[in-house]
């Protein structure tokens, strides 16, 4: 079988940019999502998005892309990626609710259909829940037979917001679970038209779906103790004068059984993916009576704190530098959980600001594209800080920098905010400002305190201060 029409099952930020790729690479694809919003602005060209070359693949690439909130589309096509949100439950294990929903409407709309569907799932479950609970779905809706009236892989893709485009048409391997050959071939020749023209091509994993469900949260639970490897390096070398992070995990990483990847000292991880998959990771060891295996919850608490420390060395400037005054003004220099991108999800530069703004600083936040309600919106509900009154965002970073008292510098970004940032500082007396440079962007100066390194400001004793 030849497979040419594609639908895809959830527009969200990795499903609508498997949508342009697949396109681009020949596909006629259906794009498939609840959210009649969403639909209607893609349908009229309204929809705005910050994700590199989305917008431009959509305008290339749309004469093969068509969107609805029909799911008797899928009718129409004889593959289904399925990309719908699987939110992490109480206990931090992934709900497959909403997969299971998807496949269970595809299901019932194939029931009449001849041709062998494959599902792809792409979202990422639980350990087990391929087998134990999508496949039978289906097989009830459908009143078919898994391999025999239709084929499933479950394919998680492994991509950074801000390069999900580049990600998903560059990635260094490509993992494939299934039950049989037959259905990982099938797929296998779906991306051998999407890395037609790529002149390395990716290294296929085929092994079986629970395998490929184990893979996929211990890769990015395994990166998680990585950075937070870095970041355990990085307090240590600050309490040794004349010690460079930089250069001790550089020659950590020289080794080559480590490698230099996610190994710079700095914040922790956050975004949309590894502080979920890497509880999970503890969710699932827990389930299954391996209760003795704590390491990445240990992860999940050092990373968790690590914003403390810039709230601790603003404190310690406070005192040593300002009299101990509380009022303040604190301008933090970008907020997402990475460079390019305004995702605020389990970003430490939002857990920073809210720390700063307990202890009754003015925060002053600039980040392009991003709001005051959404900024706040993710403290209320990732914070627990229902009501927040002296942090505002800010369009003009000239501002930050004239009215900061201490200015932090959380993400690791030299080619767009920190150049915008050295260009505004050259134009003003910072003599009498503090710097703490989370990633050891700024040269060396005496009101620069760098992560990693040494600073006097750092055996400051605090005394008499409420946490």
């Amino acid at each position: 079988m030849v497979d040419t029409n594609i639908s895809v099952i959830g527009l969200g930020k990795l499903g609508l940019p498997i949508v342009v790729v697949l396109a681009k690479s020949g596909f006629n694809v259906t794009g498939i999502d609840t959210n009649k919003k969403l639909v209607e602005d893609l349908n009229t060209d309204c929809f705005c998005s910050m994700e590199p070359d989305l917008l431009s693949y959509l305008r290339k690439y749309g004469s093969s892309i068509s969107f609805t909130n029909q799911p008797s589309n899928v009718r129409n096509t004889t593959v289904s990626f399925i990309i719908v949100p699987t939110p992490s439950t109480e206990n931090n294990m992934f709900d497959p609710s909403l997969v299971i929903n998807a496949v269970r409407e595809i299901g019932k709309e194939l029931r009449d259909v001849d041709h062998k569907h494959l599902f792809v799932i792409v979202s990422t479950v639980m350990p087990g829940d391929t087998i134990d609970k999508i496949i039978p779905t289906i097989e009830d809706a459908l009143g078919k037979k898994h391999g025999e009236g239709f084929d499933l892989c479950y394919n998680p893709e492994f991509i950074a917001i801000g390069r999900v485009i580049y990600d998903l048409e560059n990635p260094d391997k490509v993992l494939i679970g299934s039950e049989n050959i037959n259905a990982a071939n099938r797929l296998k020749d779906i991306y051998t038209d999407v890395f037609a023209t790529n002149s390395t091509k990716p290294k296929f994993i085929s092994v079986n779906n629970t395998e490929a469900e184990i893979i996929k949260i211990h890769i990015n639970s395994m990166v998680t103790a990585k950075i937070t490897y870095a970041n355990m390096i990085t307090d240590l070398c600050e309490t040794f004068p004349g010690v460079d992070i930089d250069r001790v995990t550089e020659g950590v990483g020289s080794d080559y059984r480590i490698g230099n990847k996610y190994l710079t000292g700095g914040l922790g991880f956050g975004g949309p993916c590894f502080p979920r998959d890497n509880l999970a990771t503890q969710a699932l060891y827990i389930r299954k009576g391996l209760n003795n295996y704590k390491i990445p919850l240990d992860i999940h608490f050092f990373n968790r704190d690590i914003p403390t420390k810039v709230s601790i060395i603003t404190k310690k400037i406070s005192q040593d530098r300002f009299g101990g005054r509380k009022d303040l003004t604190i301008g933090v220099i970008g907020a997402s959980y990475k460079n390019d991108t305004i995702c605020l999800d389990e970003s430490q530069a939002v857990s920073i600001i809210g720390y700063l703004s307990k202890i009754f600083y003015k925060v002053m936040v600039y980040q392009k594209g991003l709001s005051v309600e959404m900024l706040l919106d993710c403290m209320r509900s990732n914070l627990a800080m229902p009501h927040v009154h002296n942090v505002s965002v800010e369009s003009d970073m000239s501002k930050i920098v004239e009215y900061s008292n201490i200015i932090i510098l959380p993400v690791l970004d030299p080619q767009t905010i920190f150049q915008e940032f050295n260009e505004v500082i050259s134009r003003y007396k910072i003599g009498d400002k503090y710097f703490i440079d989370c990633w050891r962007q700024m040269p060396d100066k005496p009101n620069v305190i760098k992560f990693g390194l040494y600073h006097p400001i750092r055996d400051v004793k605090l005394q008499h201060w409420a946490d």
